[in-house]
């Protein structure tokens, strides 16, 4: 049985976590005895868009999709609670009455929090029982932002480190007034999701200095490569300020002097 699209909208709901398994899931969304339900193990990697609601809303098994229909149990959802024994990302459907409602259900023990920036984007696994950091979970991020005079979805993808962290670019035009990003994660099938906005308002802003350094993470002893760009005002747009001095001091995380100040001068 596969729950027909409604007539109206599809709803989509908040995840819904469980981190014990065999464990009880319970599903807001699917009311009433009569409820039609229909549940989907998912490759969670696979969402398109930084918006997980409207991709969720909009979600369907269809070919192409790494998605696989798990059976249930009659009367399984009864009163919005669902077992769960295996670890995964699952999509719950429901239909009651001509509605319909889609809900991500993850079981898992991973947990990851995204860090949005300017310039750059950081991600940080661990471990929902020990709060160690997880090494190894692979990272996908899905963003929407300005590129080349045009708005569009960008991603990128890499592997956290023996700190849990990974880090990358973030590819947008230089006056993009917004960035919404979306980061899934999974490692052992442990799955986690993540979504952050950040709006890029400098109308207040004068001189705009922008740095970038190479890696997120200076060791003793190592290089700090930065680079970066002094703009001003120019009307309704910033331009570069050539020539321009600018003293620069690199300090610890706890904001002491950590190497060397320098003075920049024509470049």
């Amino acid at each position: 049985m596969v729950v027909p699209r409604a007539a109206r909208a599809t709803g989509a709901w908040p995840p819904v976590l469980v981190e014990r398994l065999p464990g009880q899931a319970r599903l807001p969304w699917v009311r009433g005895q009569d409820a039609r339900v229909e549940m989907w193990r998912i490759d969670l990697l696979e969402i398109d868009r930084p918006e997980v609601a409207a991709w969720l809303a909009d979600w369907e098994p269809r070919p192409g999709l790494l998605a696989r229909r798990v059976p249930l149990e009659p009367g399984a959802a009864a009163g919005g609670g669902l077992p769960v024994s295996r670890p995964g990302a699952y999509v719950v459907r429901s239909a009651s009455q001509g509605e319909a409602s889609n809900g991500l259900l993850l079981a898992s023990r991973l947990r990851m929090a995204l860090l949005l920036e300017d310039c750059d984007l950081e991600v940080l696994c661990a471990d929902a029982r020990s709060g160690q950091p997880v090494q190894g979970a692979f990272v996908r991020v899905v963003y929407r932002t300005e590129r080349l005079g045009a708005e569009t979805v960008l991603s990128a993808s890499g592997t956290t480190d023996a700190t849990g962290r990974w880090h990358t670019s973030v590819v947008r035009d230089r006056f993009a007034p917004l960035v919404v990003a979306t980061a899934v994660a999974v490692h052992d099938n442990h799955f986690a999701l993540a979504t952050a906005r950040r709006a890029l308002d400098h109308g207040d802003a004068h001189v705009r200095l922008t740095l970038r350094a190479r890696r997120p993470v200076f060791h003793a002893g190592q290089l700090a490569e930065i680079t970066g760009v002094l703009q001003r005002r120019e009307g309704a747009r910033f331009a570069p300020m050539p020539n321009a001095p600018l003293s620069l001091t690199l300090r610890d995380p706890e904001g002491r002097p950590a190497g060397r100040s320098w003075r920049a001068g024509r470049r």
